[in-house]
C-alpha cells in the first residue's frame, strides 16, 4: 500500500484519476481529498500542476512502480468515486421518484457537497437543462410550477364533476404530477382560481304541499274507516 503523505509514492493512474475528479467533475480539492484520505495540499499541488501544464510525476518515484500497485492505485480511486455515489443515491433516494423541479432544487441544495455532473447522472437529469434551470428568475419558475398545479385541478374536477375538497383534491394532483404538495396550498390555489368544491344540495323528501287555495281531498284511509263506522252504527 502507499503511505500518506509521501507524493512520491503515488502512482500516476492515481494522480489523474485524482485531478479528474477536481476538474472534470467539478468537486472541490477538499471533497476529493477527504474522500481518497490524501493530504488536501499534496491534491491542491497536483491539480496546480495540471492547469499549469507541468507533469504530475515531477519528482521521480523512489521505486519503479509494479503493475499491481498501479492497478491498486486505480481501484482505490475508482472505489472513492463508488463511495460518493452510493452516499448521493442514499441521501437522494426521496426525490428519485418525484418531479424534474424536485430533483433540481435538491441538486442545488448539495452543489457544495457533490459533484454536479455526478448528481444529475444519477438522478437521471440532463446537467444542461438544470444550469438553464438555475438561471430562470425564481418568480418565473413558481409561476410555471403553479400553473401545471392549477391545470391538473382543473382536470381532476371536470373529472370529479366539481365535487373534490382540497383534502381528496391533494393526492390526486400530488400522484398525477410526482411531487410533494400540501393540502394547504391546493386549497390556496383551488380559492385563488374558483376551483373550490361544488356542495350537492339535501336531498328532501316532499309527500304534500298544502300552500295553496284548491280544496283538499279526504285521506282514503279516513273516509273508509268514518264510512265503516257509519254503516255499523245505522245498520
Amino acid at each position: 500500500m502507499m503511505k500518506v503523505g509521501s507524493d512520491r509514492q503515488y502512482t500516476e493512474d492515481f494522480r489523474q484519476a485524482s485531478v479528474k475528479q477536481v476538474i472534470d467533475g467539478g468537486r472541490s480539492i477538499q471533497q476529493v481529498a477527504l474522500s481518497l484520505e490524501m493530504p488536501k495540499g499534496t491534491l491542491g499541488n497536483w491539480v496546480s500542476r495540471t492547469r499549469k501544464g507541468e507533469s504530475l510525476m515531477k519528482r521521480l518515484p523512489l521505486k519503479p512502480v509494479s503493475e499491481l500497485e498501479a492497478e491498486v492505485s486505480r481501484l482505490r480511486a475508482e472505489n472513492a468515486r463508488l463511495k460518493v455515489e452510493k452516499e448521493i443515491l442514499k441521501k437522494g433516494r426521496s426525490v428519485l421518484c418525484q418531479g424534474i423541479d424536485v430533483k433540481y432544487a435538491w441538486i442545488a441544495e448539495h452543489r457544495d457537497r457533490y459533484s454536479i455532473p455526478m448528481m444529475c447522472e444519477l438522478l437521471g437529469v440532463s446537467r444542461s437543462g438544470w444550469y438553464q434551470a438555475m438561471r430562470r428568475p425564481a418568480v418565473t419558475q413558481r409561476s410555471e410550477a403553479e400553473q401545471r398545479i392549477v391545470e391538473q385541478i382543473r382536470h381532476a374536477q371536470r373529472k370529479h364533476r366539481g365535487r373534490y375538497g382540497r383534502r381528496r383534491m391533494t393526492p390526486e394532483v400530488r400522484e398525477a404530477l410526482g411531487e410533494r404538495l400540501n393540502h394547504k396550498r391546493i386549497g390556496r390555489l383551488m380559492r385563488k382560481h374558483g376551483l373550490g368544491s361544488r356542495k350537492r344540495r339535501p336531498f328532501r323528501v316532499v309527500t304534500t304541499d298544502s300552500r295553496h287555495d284548491h280544496p283538499i281531498a279526504l285521506n282514503v284511509g279516513v273516509s273508509y274507516a268514518l264510512n265503516v263506522a257509519i254503516r255499523s252504527y245505522g245498520g
